[in-house]
């Protein structure tokens, strides 16, 4: 079952529990780490707008309706959902994601720094 592209390959579950040491921070710092880039390095707009197509379509969203998009990222399904005429709002912990999303903001799309575990403000 292993070969050498598996000796080369960091699991997931085996990141998290090295990082349990301190498991209020582990999230702050991971989405930043070079493991992140590495699992999200063939994510991409194209990738982004067939998904959003498909959701938006499964379930029937008329776009006078407003998006939370939670875990924004840097912004790629927000980016897309605007463009379709929704009014959206990304929110993600990472300063650094947002820095590049709002590179993105218009009127009718904002990016907020915000921990999901907190209500949004009104």
């Amino acid at each position: 079952m292993f070969n050498d592209t598996a000796k080369n390959t960091v699991f997931l579950p085996l990141l998290v529990r090295n990082n349990m040491s301190n498991p209020k921070k582990w999230y702050q710092s991971w989405f930043n780490t070079p493991y992140y880039h590495i699992l999200y390095n063939n994510r991409d707009q194209s990738e982004a707008e067939n998904f959003i197509k498909n959701l938006v379509s499964y379930f029937d969203i008329s776009p006078d309706k407003r998006v939370l998009d939670l875990a924004c990222g840097k912004g790629r399904h927000s980016i897309f959902l605007s463009s379709l005429g929704y009014d959206v709002l990304g929110v993600d912990l990472s300063n650094q994601n947002i820095a590049e999303a709002e590179k993105y903001s218009n009127p009718n799309l904002k990016f907020r720094v915000h921990d999901m575990r907190d209500p949004l403000p009104s």
